[in-house]
């Protein structure tokens, strides 16, 4: 198992189609999150992808029985009687990006789903002008989708100077981890995304605010997430990877936390790691 298809889900599109792309962290999460998918894909009417992986699918774990009032069902935005009336149109250019969606048969309305750019109306358009516009639109949905709240946990120390996130399965190690330094004496701080695209602003500048140096833990080679996270946030990380098929050890968390502690690893360091 490892988590190397990151950057296919955030990036693997034909031109600019951006979407959003959810990663839960443990067995329960897997049955919640995946309301959350839906409700994220009809509130914002673009696809939503839903990274697990093989530790998540053969890991067995009990938690409570399932209270699916934890997560509102969110319905796509309809046209109003009024938007019918004055004339529907399907993609209007609104301040959020998102239009109202008629329902196939709705009197006065049109559903129209269509790969091609299009204008306002939804028949196809080509134009300079109309593939800005659209374009911005569909950039305007992810940009808001970012603000999102529910997003990301975070655990361990409330003042620490060493922070550790991550994404996905890696969750229950980190929070293994994160517990062993702090019976040894070192304080860490730990965030885990559920939402790793787009990157949930608010929760991670205020994390990135509250610590001094940041690891960035992640079952691949390259480092994905790490390079996506320092090129949104413009702030030095430092990479803990692993690519064996193997999750995350507790163990082997608690050592990189000893070493940024003693300083034997850096940012610095943790860059070029990324990099080789």
């Amino acid at each position: 198992m490892e988590q190397g298809d990151l950057n296919l889900a955030v990036f693997g599109a034909h031109g600019d189609a951006p979407r959003i792309v959810l990663a839960p962290g443990d067995v329960e999460e897997c049955l919640y999150y995946i309301i959350h998918a839906f409700n994220l894909s009809e509130k914002y009417q673009c696809p939503v992808l839903y990274l697990t992986d093989q530790s998540l699918a053969h890991r067995t774990q009990t938690f409570p029985w399932p209270d699916f009032t934890r997560v509102p069902i969110i319905n796509r935005l309809i046209p109003t009687e009024k938007d019918l009336k004055d004339g529907y149109v399907r993609f209007k250019a609104t301040e959020n990006g998102v239009s109202p969606m008629a329902l196939p048969g709705m009197e006065g309305g049109c559903y129209a789903a269509t790969g091609l750019e299009h204008s306002e109306k939804g028949s196809p358009n080509f134009t300079p002008k109309m593939h800005v516009l659209m374009s911005a639109k569909r950039a305007r949905k992810i940009e808001v989708c970012s603000k999102e709240k529910g997003f990301t946990a975070r655990y361990g120390a409330k003042n620490a100077k060493i922070g550790i996130i991550g994404w996905g399965s890696t969750q229950g190690a980190l929070r293994e981890g994160v517990d062993m330094a702090a019976k040894a004496g070192i304080p860490v701080a730990h965030l885990q995304l559920k939402m790793v695209y787009p990157l949930p602003e608010a929760d991670v500048r205020e994390f990135l605010g509250s610590v001094e140096e940041v690891i960035i833990a992640e079952l691949n080679y390259s480092g994905q997430f790490n390079q996506i996270f320092r090129s949104h946030f413009l702030v030095p990380t430092i990479a803990f990877t692993k690519c064996e098929g193997l999750p995350f050890f507790a163990e082997e968390v608690f050592k990189k936390i000893q070493d940024v502690a003693t300083g034997a690893d850096t940012p610095a360091m943790g860059a070029a790691l990324a990099r080789s």
